[in-house]
């Protein structure tokens, strides 16, 4: 399923801004060449192949270069500096109100558990559904505690660990739903893999292994995964090579969508929204332990 939205696309070029500002990427003598190489670059690194930049309009706007475009005809603006040097994903005007937020209580959303795999009582009063994607890397911090303090220091608590562990207590129920981004290309394969492993009962442990070994998942890895589990291989590799399971999948993400979920990981904590690879700490005040 094709989503591209403004938060993916701004999460892409915020990573490369450094890089663009050490090797010149856009170094040219006008304006045409830089918004042009721009989007040209914008297609050739930030989109996945099946989408694509066209330049709408090119304008000078306090000192930089406003560029439109459109991606699978959305709309979509960026901004470059006059040298060709950075590229901004979006600008906030300084001379206009900001509206202050009226409401600062956190919303509860009534997200439905469905058939997804969880751990835990099914009928547990804690209950915390995320949205995931096995080849996301911040879905990976989540998972792993070693690379989650190594990437935000010793005091990082990761998540999911806890969180399955609080499940196999009986403290919490904890699902798993499916949110696999059009941009990471091994993300769906993960997916229905995963749901195969379900009809063998070994989600979690299908799960886990994905997670420790996000960068081998393509085709034959996940196959040799579920030999490794000791699973039918035979039921296992026709289940992944009809994509058996891809209904339930297109279902989550269309339901995902509808919660508000527009990256990974997206944790409903008792119906409290919490985004990207929190610490434990976070997730505690919602959770009544």
């Amino acid at each position: 399923m094709k989503r591209i939205n403004t938060w993916q696309i701004t999460t892409m070029v915020l990573a490369v801004l450094f890089v663009l500002s050490l090797f010149n990427v856009f170094s040219f003598s006008s304006g045409n060449k830089i918004t042009g190489n721009a989007v040209v670059f914008i297609n050739e690194n930030l989109l996945d192949g099946t989408s694509q930049a066209v330049l709408q309009n090119t304008e000078k706007v306090s000192g930089v270069y406003k560029v439109s475009m459109l991606i699978d005809n959305q709309p979509f603006e960026s901004y470059i500096t006059m040298d060709g040097k950075l590229l901004f994903p979006t600008a906030v005007p300084l001379d206009s109100e900001i509206q202050a937020v009226q409401n600062t209580q956190p919303q509860i959303i009534d997200v439905e558990a469905a058939d997804g795999p969880f751990l835990g009582p099914e009928d547990s009063e804690n209950v915390v559904i995320v949205f995931s994607d096995f080849e996301c890397p911040f879905c990976g911090l989540a998972f792993d505690d070693a690379a989650g303090k190594a990437r935000f220091g010793q005091s990082y608590e990761a998540a999911v660990p806890i969180l399955e562990q609080l499940a196999e207590e009986g403290k919490i129920k904890f699902v798993y739903r499916h949110f696999p981004l059009s941009f990471h290309p091994n993300a769906m394969n993960a997916a229905l893999a995963s749901e195969c492993a379900n009809e063998q009962d070994m989600f979690w442990k299908y799960h886990d292994l994905l997670f420790m070994n996000q960068d081998a998942l393509v085709l034959n890895d996940l196959k040799q995964y579920a030999s490794d589990l000791g699973l039918n291989t035979v039921q296992f590799n026709e289940c992944l090579d009809s994509k058996k399971h891809s209904d339930k999948i297109n279902k989550d993400i269309a339901d995902g969508s509808s919660y508000g979920v527009s990256g990974t990981p997206a944790f409903f904590v008792n119906g409290y929204l919490l985004e990207g690879s929190q610490p434990f700490s976070k997730f505690e005040p919602a959770l009544n332990l």
